[in-house]
């Protein structure tokens, strides 16, 4: 009789022990799973932190490439009107000459027929 209470108390704390083994092992994997799971987390974070920085790059440079595009427009009108504006003068300039030679030309053709 007390060989058998001495068993099933030995049975018990068995038990009890296992139990409490398995408890520990349960926890200790639940950790493992949530620091796994906290890692992924911050991975996949900071992944989209980089695309987000690396798309903000590719955004800036589009910017910069149609800023620099836009000036060289500007450059290139400005230009233009500028060679457009001195055609314009030459023109001027030469249309007053010939006015100013044909001018000559009559008076040296009245002294002339002033000096017959």
């Amino acid at each position: 009789k007390e060989r058998n209470r001495e068993n099933k108390t030995a049975r018990k704390q068995a038990s009890k022990k296992a139990s409490k083994k398995e408890t520990k092992e349960r926890k200790k994997e639940r950790k493992q799973e949530s620091k796994k799971a906290r890692k992924q987390a911050s991975k996949q974070e900071s992944k989209q932190e980089r695309n987000k920085r690396k798309k903000e790059r590719k955004k800036e440079k589009e910017n910069r490439k149609a800023r620099k595009h836009e000036s060289k427009q500007a450059s290139k009108k400005a230009s233009m009107k500028e060679t457009k504006e001195r055609k314009k003068a030459r023109k001027r300039e030469s249309k007053k000459a010939r006015k100013q030679a044909s001018k000559r030309a009559r008076e040296r053709e009245r002294e002339r027929e002033r000096e017959r």
